[in-house]
């Protein structure tokens, strides 16, 4: 019998959609695996596909299993990056350049191949709690594709807040660049690496969501802080010390979509930043 198959159907003990359950997580095939309900069928089809076409990547989560009857996927379990960098700093104040280092190329890489021509998908919500280490192969991966859609199709006021592209607090239903998007999420997440958990301005509430949604609104302190020449840049090398990710985020957290660089050509400048290590 598959994993899929052994539980007991129970939509109430199942979580909500897009949550992760790691309480199950047992030994399957040599790894631990971590099962998930997703209550939309339309939903399971898209993050099913996703895991497919992002099974020949050693960056992306493998689909172990799954059960179209009842909308399971399972996939192999690792420590969540967010979880793993809250204990670093905790204790050492700083994730070491190593592992941070690590990250960021695996981030990118796996960030390059879903968005490649040959798998053509957009996450829709990377951030650290959607990263995992696994320990058997010594590398980040990217996991829960639930809210991933072909880039031409993806769409405001998708994914989470303190992620979210500027251009996604848009009229809800308006269609963005996914990649794009993904490429500012993916900054604020090596931005959080790198600089102790923290992030270069605070996530916007519900006030500060209600002017990014007004166009033309000059109010806003947090639009005037990004624009602010090299802010990124300063922000990050004062907390870090290290040009590598201060260069590479200045690209990647700018205001208009079309300046922040593809998935591949970001991998390619850190491999130079980093001199391919």
């Amino acid at each position: 019998m598959s994993p899929a198959q052994s539980f007991e159907f129970n939509a109430n003990a199942s979580g909500d959609y897009k949550k992760i359950e790691t309480t199950n997580s047992i030994i399957f095939k040599g790894r631990k695996w971590v099962h998930k309900f997703v209550r939309k069928k339309v939903d399971y089809r898209m993050e099913k596909t996703a895991l497919e076409k992002g099974a020949t990547s050693d960056h992306v989560a493998k689909l172990l299993d799954s059960d179209d009857r009842k909308s399971y996927l399972v996939i192999e379990a690792g420590k969540e990056a967010f979880e793993l960098f809250q204990e670093i700093v905790g204790k050492e104040g700083l994730v070491p350049y190593d592992i941070a280092s690590m990250f960021t190329k695996d981030l990118l890489t796996a960030l390059s191949e879903i968005h490649s021509v040959s798998c053509d998908i957009c996450h829709g919500d990377i951030k650290l709690e959607n990263m995992m280490y696994s320990p058997s192969v010594k590398r980040f991966k990217l996991f829960d594709f639930g809210l991933s859609s072909h880039p031409e199709e993806f769409k405001t006021r998708v994914g989470s807040l303190g992620y979210l592209a500027p251009e996604g607090f848009g009229a809800p239903g308006e269609t963005l660049d996914g990649r794009k998007s993904d490429i500012w999420s993916a900054g604020i997440c090596i931005y959080a690496a790198w600089c102790a958990m923290r992030v270069p301005w605070k996530a916007a509430n519900e006030t500060a969501d209600r002017r990014l949604s007004e166009p033309n609104n000059d109010e806003s302190m947090w639009l005037r802080m990004i624009t602010m020449k090299k802010y990124v840049f300063k922000k990050c090398y004062e907390t870090c010390k290290y040009l590598g990710p201060s260069i590479l985020l200045d690209g990647m957290l700018t205001i208009p979509p079309e300046d922040r660089p593809a998935a591949i050509e970001l991998l390619n400048h850190w491999n130079v930043l980093t001199f391919g290590r």
